[in-house]
């Protein structure tokens, strides 16, 4: 009889837990479906393009490595 008790919270746990994946899986699927319409649209394309302009910039000399040839 004491297997009872055990198997019943089991049994409640497994419930709990389809339950859990069931609505992760309805939550996954509105928000695919969102950004699909989203993308359709052009909005979600619209607000993640980003212009990369080049630099005038000159690259940073490499550090002075000079020092190094004191410890050979």
């Amino acid at each position: 009889m004491s297997n009872k008790p055990s198997q019943n919270r089991l049994e409640t746990r497994d419930q709990l837990i389809e339950g859990a994946i069931e609505e992760a899986i309805e939550a996954a699927d509105l928000f695919l479906t969102s950004l699909e319409e989203q993308i359709k649209q052009g909005s979600f394309l619209a607000s993640a393009k980003t212009e990369i302009a080049p630099s005038d910039e000159q690259p940073l000399p490499l550090e002075d490595d000079t020092f190094l040839t004191d410890w050979f």
